[in-house]
């Protein structure tokens, strides 16, 4: 867990300053769409797809943070996700803001 944590910051930071997308406005933001997409594309993509667009689950786009926690407590296929934190979890939604 230790590793994962550690490789999925260095992989922020990369994204942080490299990546000039155009829709975060301010650093504190893009730091906050960066983390999202990575928390997103490393426990999200696989049921609710690629650009959040849908697979096995429906698209999470647009619901705010205290559904998706409470999607997380309550749906069966999710339970391994309860061991994200709210700090990891408030983050999905700014990515998911971005425009497609």
């Amino acid at each position: 867990m230790k590793k994962t944590v550690i490789i999925l910051l260095s992989v922020c930071l990369i994204f942080l300053f490299s990546n000039s997308n155009g829709f975060a406005t301010s650093k504190a933001e893009k730091v906050k769409v960066n983390f999202g997409k990575i928390y997103y594309e490393s426990n999200c993509v696989a049921c609710h797809g690629l650009n959040n667009a849908g697979g096995s689950a429906p698209s999470i786009k647009g619901k705010s943070v205290s559904k998706i926690k409470k999607a997380i407590k309550t749906v069966p296929e999710m339970a391994e996700l309860k061991v994200l934190t709210n700090r990891f979890i408030s983050k999905i939604p700014a990515y998911l803001k971005k425009p497609v």
